[in-house]
């Protein structure tokens, strides 16, 4: 397609910032959230789901680890934006803050 729509660019920003479409210039964008922008036009495209995971190394170190009330207990790489970790838990729903 750009071979034939030269004129196009194509910018893509990954960061954790939240820009102004109209402000920044953004034609378009691709957000994860619950709560689209009220003064945008927004289409919900798919459902997003993260997963726990750990290292061979991890669980070797920690084999004791059994619940995910436990993870508050130990080092976790988690991203700075989602500072609370949601699990179902035999059936209710647990909200934890990592390490």
């Amino acid at each position: 397609m750009m071979q034939t729509q030269a004129d196009i660019a194509i910018t893509v920003d990954s960061g954790n910032t939240t820009h102004n479409l109209v402000a920044d210039d953004f034609d378009f964008a691709v957000r994860l959230t619950n709560t689209p922008p009220q003064d945008m036009i927004a289409k919900h495209l798919t459902q997003v789901n993260y997963i726990c995971c750990a290292s061979p190394a991890f669980i070797s170190k920690m084999p004791s680890i059994c619940s995910p009330l436990q993870l508050t207990q130990s080092p976790c790489l988690a991203l700075s934006h989602w500072n609370e970790w949601s699990f179902t838990l035999n059936g209710e729903l647990l909200k934890l803050k990592p390490n």
